[in-house]
């Protein structure tokens, strides 16, 4: 009631208006997820929650263990796309949003799809808080050529301590081409927002996987 009286409102405000008037239409396509296969969101991927926090999302058709992974690329003789993420990854996030939805990377891995995928997809989350049926100890090596017992409490102390002794990494996201027979098909790579790049890399683990 203390305000004064608005007689014009300014250009600037006008300014204001229209930006955040825009910057909520650009947002409203992300309700619906990865059912708008039109919309560009590549300015905002990864920072925003990632689209199983969407009311249309469903579970990718991917393995979250590694174990069962290798159990059944060996039943379908598959190569295996080992994914180590995080939740809280934004690169991950990006990566995921952006080059794994290029029309070009999907006919390699799919993760709304798997029965279209030449890989054998296994998501490993570093980060998974939910605790291990029981405390595992592990013995890892150490930079120093030596090595310690490491006490496992959750699913993700168990894929970030697999990451680190098997692959020699402890950045995500980390992509490893994998075959049980075969051992690594091509050298792993990390963050990689150039998608012919990502792709080449795929196809290269594919041809390794096939000679």
């Amino acid at each position: 009631p203390h305000d004064s009286l608005v007689k014009k409102i300014s250009k600037i405000r006008y300014g204001f208006i229209v930006l955040f008037t825009s910057f909520t239409i650009y947002l409203i396509p992300g309700i619906f997820g990865s059912h708008i296969n039109w919309w560009e969101h590549s300015a905002l991927s990864g920072f925003p929650p990632g689209k199983d926090y969407s009311y249309t999302y469903s579970e990718p058709e991917v393995f979250h263990d590694y174990w069962e992974a290798i159990e059944y690329a060996k039943e379908v003789d598959k190569p295996i796309f080992i994914d180590f993420t995080g939740y809280g990854c934004v690169n991950c996030r990006k990566m995921e949003e952006t080059v794994f939805e290029e029309k070009e990377v999907k006919k390699y891995i799919n993760l709304n799809n798997a029965s279209k995928s030449q890989f054998i997809i296994c998501q490993l989350y570093v980060d998974e808080r939910v605790l291990l049926d029981a405390e595992e100890e592990t013995i890892v090596p150490t930079s120093d050529g030596g090595t310690k017992k490491k006490l496992l409490k959750t699913f993700g102390d168990k894929w970030s301590t697999l990451q680190a002794v098997t692959y020699a990494s402890s950045s995500q996201p980390y992509y490893v081409l994998y075959h049980p027979e075969k051992g690594i098909l091509t050298n792993p790579i990390g963050y990689t927002p150039n998608s012919s790049e990502f792709k080449e890399w795929l196809e290269c683990g594919l041809e390794a996987y096939k000679k």
